[in-house]
């Protein structure tokens, strides 16, 4: 579900649970070094090929600290902006779990809500 397509009623309720979440995620530095190095292909000769499976490959280590150090609130995150509960998220199919994350990942309103708060957060 798009931030934008709900109401603002709702969509307080959801920025209101998912800021924490994402805080404390974010303030993880192993995982945040992690994020730093998770698309690093500079300085490497690699085709295009070479460059999908490097990328994949530092990729799957962010996720690995992800879920195992932030599962619950990944899934926090997930059931807030979906209107549905944790425990529904933690026993839906993973591919949906991966389409639900894509589409907080492209909904831009989320991204610029949870970038404010962040920058907000650093300055306190």
């Amino acid at each position: 579900m798009k931030l934008s397509q709900i109401s603002t009623n709702q969509a307080a309720d959801v920025l209101i649970k998912i800021a924490g979440l994402f805080s404390k995620i974010t303030s993880d530095e192993t995982l945040m070094a992690t994020v730093g190095t998770a698309i690093d292909i500079a300085g490497k000769n690699l085709n295009h090929t070479g460059v999908k499976g490097e990328i994949l490959r530092q990729w799957s280590g962010f996720i690995c600290v992800l879920l195992e150090k932030h599962r619950e609130d990944v899934f926090g995150i997930l059931a807030a902006v979906n209107g549905v509960e944790v425990a529904d998220v933690a026993n839906q199919p993973i591919m949906e779990t991966v389409k639900q994350l894509e589409e907080i990942r492209d909904d831009e309103d989320i991204i610029r809500f949870l970038s404010i708060a962040k920058k907000q957060k650093k300055s306190e």
